[in-house]
């Protein structure tokens, strides 16, 4: 009861106060004034921007915008407030629109600002935020002194200062430098809103990125398509355009040069592989030459070529025989060569200029029995316009001399390489005859012809039975020549077996066995590849231990039947030893040579020297066994230490090589520079704590066979 009373009492209240505000103007004897709405006016307004519109009412108001108009765009500030009306007394105010901070390339947007006063409305201004012009700006990658594009160690490109000008700039993809992947070009884009690329000529490549938003910057590296790569040159246009306005474009020029006569061969003119007998490849690589069954491999890239007779052809590469006429008649006949493969695989996909890696693999040499003798083989690669008419080997020959095929003329400077085989020795072969001969040791058939040989053939073979008579000569007792056997007696060469399969006999011949023989054959483990084939030939080597004195016996073999079918007379002859002369290697100055040694390695010193390098790396019996294994080979080899980080006048005057490395691959302490046709400069910093601690310098002869090496010891 008493809350009703009290709401009563409220209403009551209410009802006189709102009783006496109606009284009219002239009951109370005042004039309203007419309201004073200010002067229409036009404000501008930048982006994300305000602007202020002074009022001065004579009585109660209200300004407002509509705010279906004004959208995302507009509003009032109301004290920080979003508003789209606001209210007020008479007096001075200062009325605040606000506008987005997004900007617009393409529309200006306006709104009326409204005022109520007194009952009646007028818009009291017009707001106008403009459109914003659009700025995009390409900035070139910045050449070096090469005029090529190198990036920093981060990999990032520099720019120039100064955006391209679209009318006169050429963005013009340049033929790859050495080392660099295809053709590129770096550009940097800055742009005050959202863009895209537009289009772009064919042979240039998708692009990562190909847009980017308002006030980023994007780095792009434009590169070329291989797979669209013109033949001629050519020019197109790189366009980009408004993400949300693609009439909106800016356009530059771009160009490409034609890759019509871009190819390559993967070998240097000039070039000699060597096959041994039993179809070995002898590869250098490493230093020291491995040989397997594993061919050379390179690589040639051309394009293909349309002609006019509508065909298209690219680079075509051919194997030829060329066999003299007669020994030593210089006159020569070339033919198909059968005993050579040449397999081709492409690697480039789709590529204009297409890949092609070839692998050559050489058959075994035959013993004909008549003394069959060395081959060798020409590799020719023809270009596609001089390619176009051959459409087989036997178009590359016409008749020549005594009508024996001869090479045509017009294709005599596009032999490459050549390829030598070895001539077959019967049952046995030496594995590698360059390196026994520049060692001094030798492998070769007796001839009854010579005194000596008819001697020992007397005393092993006094019957005639035995087919295959050889004589091996070592000439120190790091010696160590690999023979290549007739897989048919590979069973001869068993553990098992090999005991029983070979006997030694005194100098005296047969019917005097050695009671503790001096030379042995070691049967050596052939090499598989992942598919089980085979990847070396039967081998073995033969040890005649210590050279302090010339001495002789024989080794005879025998069949798993016991019947003999070879024999060699092993002798050791260290007079005719192969270590004299050989690679030279002096310092060029040495009366002013400080902080550095060099010395050649010998049988005499080299466990010194080993003990010396083992002080940094390894032991000294592994560094003997490494000197030792490289002077049984025939290599001339060499210490040079540093006792200084800075040593002077250490430049080598060295003998004529073909090239140079530096060893473990990678090694980055040590280099050689060359200072001349025979001068080299090798420096040695102190290897980090992850690096080898010792390395080498690989000289290699023209046949890429190892010339000499110097051992490396930083000991400082």
């Amino acid at each position: 009861m008493k809350r009703y009373l009290l709401n009563l009492l409220t209403v009551a209240l209410a009802g006189a106060g709102l009783a006496s505000s109606s009284c009219s103007d002239e009951e109370t004897g005042e004039k309203v004034p007419a309201p004073n709405f200010p002067e229409k006016t036009a404000l501008g307004i930048e982006v994300g921007g305000t602007c202020s519109i002074p009022i001065e009412p004579n009585q109660d108001w209200s300004v407002s915008i509509d705010q279906n108009e004004a959208g995302e765009w507009f509003w009032i500030d109301d004290d920080g407030m979003t508003a789209y009306t606001v209210r007020g007394k008479a007096g001075k105010h200062e009325v605040v629109i606000r506008v987005s901070d997004k900007e617009e390339n393409d529309t200006d947007r306006s709104i009326d600002v409204s005022m109520t006063m007194g009952g009646q409305t007028q818009v009291i201004a017009t707001v106008t935020r403009g459109k914003v012009e659009r700025t995009f700006d390409l900035y070139l990658g910045k050449k070096n002194e090469s005029g090529d594009f190198t990036p920093d160690s981060d990999g990032k490109f520099a720019y120039e200062e100064t955006a391209a000008d679209a009318a006169t700039a050429v963005i013009d993809l340049k033929w790859p430098a050495e080392g660099q992947s295809g053709l590129r070009y770096p550009v940097r884009i800055a742009a005050n809103f959202q863009w895209r690329l537009d289009s772009k000529p064919a042979w240039v490549s998708e692009l990562s990125p190909s847009e980017g938003k308002a006030g980023e910057t994007v780095d792009i590296l434009l590169t070329g398509d291989p797979t669209a790569y013109p033949l001629d040159n050519e020019e197109g246009e790189l366009v980009f355009c408004d993400y949300n306005n693609t009439a909106e474009k800016y356009t530059y020029k771009m160009s490409i040069p034609g890759c019509r006569d871009k190819g390559s061969v993967g070998i240097d003119k000039g070039t000699v592989y060597t096959f041994n007998a039993a179809g070995e490849y002898g590869n250098p690589a490493s230093g020291t030459t491995t040989w397997t069954y594993m061919g050379p491999e390179f690589d040639v890239v051309a394009p293909e070529i349309p002609f006019e007779d509508g065909t298209r052809n690219g680079s075509k590469v051919y194997v030829v025989e060329k066999s003299e006429l007669a020994p030593g008649s210089g006159m020569y006949m070339y033919g198909a060569c059968d005993w050579l493969t040449l397999d081709g695989n492409v690697i480039s996909g789709e590529n204009v200029l297409v890949e092609t890696e070839y692998t050559l693999k050489a058959g075994s040499n035959p013993d004909s029995g008549l003394r069959s003798g060395a081959r060798t083989a020409e590799i020719l690669i023809l270009p596609a316009d001089i390619a176009h008419g051959v459409s087989s080997v036997d178009d590359l020959f016409e008749e020549g001399s005594f009508g024996a095929a001869d090479l045509k003329a017009e294709y005599r400077d596009y032999i490459t390489a050549t390829v030598n085989q070895d001539a077959p020795s019967g049952v046995f072969s030496a594995r590698d005859l360059a390196s026994a001969a520049k060692n001094g040791d030798a492998f070769r058939t007796m001839e009854y012809s010579n005194p000596e040989d008819q001697t020992a053939m007397d005393a092993i073979d006094p019957d005639g039975t035995i087919r295959y008579l050889y004589r091996m000569t070592y000439t120190t007792e790091w010696s160590n020549v690999e023979l290549n056997y007739d897989p048919s007696y590979e069973s001869c060469f068993t553990k098992e077996n090999l005991p029983k399969c070979v006997r030694a006999f005194t100098s005296e011949g047969i019917g005097h066995p050695m009671d503790d023989p001096w030379a042995s054959v070691e049967a050596i483990e052939a090499v598989s590849g992942g598919d089980g084939e085979p990847m070396t030939a039967p081998a073995f080597r033969i040890s005649m231990g210590s050279a302090e004195s010339a001495k002789s016996c024989f080794l005879v073999f025998y069949d798993t039947n016991q019947t003999p079918y070879a024999a060699i007379c092993c002798e050791v002859d260290p007079d005719n030893g192969g270590q004299s002369g050989g690679f030279e290697v002096a310092f060029t100055n040495p009366d002013l040579t400080e902080g550095a040694t060099l010395e050649r390695i010998t049988e005499e010193n080299m466990n010194r020297i080993a003990g010396e390098f083992a002080e940094k790396d390894g032991t000294a019996e592994s560094w003997t066994s490494t000197f030792a294994e490289a002077l049984g080979m025939g290599q001339t080899i060499y210490a040079m230490t540093y006792t200084s980080a800075a040593p002077k006048n250490t430049e080598l005057t060295v003998s004529a090589y073909s090239n140079v490395m530096c060893m473990p691959w990678g090694i980055a302490w040590l280099s050689a520079e060359p200072t001349g046709d025979t001068g080299i400069d090798i420096t040695m910093s102190r290897p980090g704590a992850e690096d080898p601690a010792t390395g080498m310098v690989n000289f290699m002869d023209a046949s890429g066979e190892t010339a000499c090496i110097i051992y490396c010891n930083p000991a400082f």
